[in-house]
Formats: structure tokens, sequence, C-alpha cells
């Protein structure tokens, strides 16, 4: 038997074991006269405009977040899609993403501001879109509605107790009640106005319908 003692030799390598070796290469980056290199000079994110809450300025932030700060009042923006159904307790939905009120929904008193608001099931209350505000279900709303575009879709019939006021609109089922358009009003060949319209276009299709009067200019 060796009494001797054991001296083991440590193996020596170059790169780590089980690690795949990476590419040590610098990475040529863009530097500005400073000397630094800008934060986006190697990766280019897809951005989108979003308007602040509470101060109203635009922010740009990446296109798939769920949330952010405003980069002028740093106030909380969420970004999220929102679901409203039958289950639904809330009162208030805000959000710069898109809400959706689902088929078989019964709900009053409810505050929504969104980008996309899309109603089919009923609803009332007071919605402030940025973009479209589509119904496609029958409603009849007590609240306010403002949107840049208001969409109402075939074979639905809306009745509106406050005017509603968007840049244009699109009609191609039954509205009762007034629009006020800053830019267009299009009533197609399906569709029904029971109600004053004031907007400086108004383009009727044939088979179309408008009972009321029209006022040619936007009122201030």
């Amino acid at each position: 038997m060796n009494d001797s003692p054991f001296h083991p030799i440590p193996r020596k390598t170059t790169e780590p074991s089980g690690i795949k070796p990476v590419d040590a290469s610098p990475r040529k980056l863009a530097v500005d006269s400073s000397g630094t290199e800008p934060a986006n000079a190697s990766i280019n994110i897809p951005q989108k405009p979003v308007i602040c809450f509470e101060c109203g300025r635009i922010s740009l932030v990446p296109q798939a977040a769920i949330s952010a700060r405003c980069h002028h009042c740093s106030s909380y923006i969420n970004l999220a899609d929102i679901t409203i159904h039958s289950r639904s307790y809330r009162t208030v939905a805000k959000t710069r993403g898109n809400v959706l009120v689902k088929e078989g929904t019964q709900l009053s008193g409810i505050t929504i501001e969104a980008h996309h608001l899309t109603l089919i099931g009923r609803i009332s209350g007071n919605f402030t879109c940025t973009g479209d505000c589509i119904i496609k279900g029958d409603q009849h709303i007590l609240g306010r509605i403002q949107t840049r575009r208001f969409i109402l879709e075939r074979k639905t019939n809306a009745t509106l107790v406050f005017p509603v006021v968007a840049q244009s609109a699109v009609i191609a089922g039954t509205f009762n009640g007034t629009l006020l358009c800053q830019n267009s009003v299009v009533i197609t060949k399906t569709g029904k106005v029971l109600g004053d319209i004031n907007c400086p276009n108004l383009e009727i299709e044939e088979g179309g319908i408008h009972v009321g009067r029209y006022t040619q200019q936007m009122q201030a």
C-alpha cells in the first residue's frame, strides 16, 4: 500500500465545462460625439404613441407594453386590453388598450376610457375612446360617448340620450339620437338616422335614411 500523500492536479480548460462558448468579439455599436453608446443603438423596438390620462400629452412606449409611465408627468398608464362580461362588477375601465363588452352583458353606470371600444352586450354609461367606438349589439345608452370614429353596424339598433361627439361616424344600423361630427357622417344603404346631424360632410348612400335636421357646420 502506498502511503504517499495524494496531490491532485487540477484540470485546466480555456472554457467553462457545459457552457456553450459565446462570441467574445466586441459588438459594433454606434457611438455619439460624447463617446457613449446610445441606448437604442443595437435594438430597434417598435413603439406606439399613448395619451396620458392626467396631463393629456403623448408618450412613445414599446408596442408590446401592457403598462407605462408618462414621460412628462410620470403618471401610470394602463395599456392592457379589458374584457367586460356578465359577471363583471367593475364601475370603471380605464386603459389605453382596447375594451370589449361581451354578448350577454347587462351593466349600467359604468365609465370606460379606452382606445377601441366594442359593444356587443348591453351597457350604459360614459365612454371616451381615442380610437373607434363600435356598436355590434342593440343598445340604450344614457351616458355620453366621445370618440375618434363612431361605428354602428348592420342590423343593430342604438338609442343614445346624449349627442355622440366624434370626428367621423359610419351608420349601417338604426341610430336614434344626435350626431356631432367634426369631419363626416356616412349613412350606408342599410343605415337609418332618426335625429339631428351636425357635420361638414354628410353622405347618404342609396337606400340610407335620415329623418331629422342637418346642420353643415360643426358646433363649437
